[in-house]
């Protein structure tokens, strides 16, 4: 199951939210997120986990069209890391 925005803001409705302050609210969530990730800083969400970026490091790789080698530079990753109690309560996982 997926949980997008709107799934997300159906969840508010069902704990007494009207459907305008649903949606302000995960509004407001995803902006604080992208916020704090532009910035560099990670974002985290107590109970639930945290949301970073990594950097990837510089690989070799090869190259179909000319058939040698070329380096292809590293970049950043986003990297979702789930809480411990998240796992424990066996929402998370495998």
């Amino acid at each position: 199951m997926s949980a997008g925005r709107k799934s997300l803001a159906d969840a508010l409705v069902r704990k007494g939210l009207t459907r305008g302050k649903a949606e302000e609210a995960v509004t407001a969530i995803m902006e604080g997120l992208h916020a704090a990730l532009a910035s560099g800083r990670p974002a985290l969400i107590r109970g639930f986990g945290s949301f970073h970026f990594r950097e990837s490091r510089r690989t070799l790789m090869w190259d179909p069209r000319t058939g040698g080698r070329r380096n292809l530079d590293g970049g950043k990753l986003l990297r979702f890391r789930p809480s411990r109690s998240f796992l424990a309560d066996g929402r998370g996982g495998n």
